[in-house]
């Protein structure tokens, strides 16, 4: 498996990424390495939830849907992207503002909104191709339950095709409009 192959320079690249924002937040602002470490915490607790929770085991091109995720809110797409905020948040700390100071805190929710949305507009285009892959994404687990299936081939995509070109698609795009309308108000 690619994916599998690539994990020793993904762990490789994720470490140095976090002793790079250390090292950067240890010189700003103190206070700033609680947001590193709990930037990266996230990261790791959303990643390991969508381990646990947003799989299901495939056969040949059949897929098994045990419980669905809960992707009620979206945080953990948030989470799973906090990286992307930081170097803007040190940036924001070396001109002078603290975590709970001045511009911080709306350039955190923008993140967080942006990056919900950021998400959801990738998992439109491709839920189709991870959930055969058994990747249950957040529109994945949207379609499923809108039509929902027990065991996933290629019929029932066709079916979950179907459907989403017919309401999944609207439902999608209300949800990426609501957190880009949330990510503009936090400025």
């Amino acid at each position: 498996d690619r994916a599998s192959d690539a994990l020793p320079v993904a762990n490789f690249l994720m470490r140095a990424s976090f002793q790079i924002y250390w090292d950067a937040a240890r010189r700003i602002m103190p206070a700033l390495e609680r947001v590193v470490i709990r930037t990266y915490r996230d990261m790791d607790d959303a990643l390991a939830w969508e381990l646990r929770a947003a799989r299901a085991p495939v056969a040949g091109d059949t897929v098994r849907i045990g419980a669905l995720p809960d992707y009620a809110d979206h945080r953990m797409l948030a989470m799973r992207s906090g990286g992307h905020a930081l170097g803007a948040l040190i940036v924001c700390a070396a001109c002078g503002y603290g975590p709970e100071q001045g511009p911080f805190p709306a350039l955190g929710a923008w993140f967080h909104h942006y990056t919900i949305a950021r998400q959801l507009h990738d998992d439109a285009h491709d839920w189709s191709r991870d959930l055969a892959r058994g990747h249950i994404t957040s529109v994945a687990a949207m379609m499923l339950h809108m039509q929902p299936f027990h065991v996933v081939g290629p019929r029932e995509r066709a079916v979950l095709q179907q459907v989403f070109w017919e309401r999944g698609i609207e439902k999608a795009a209300e949800a990426i409009g609501r957190h880009m309308n949330a990510a503009h108000h936090a400025l």
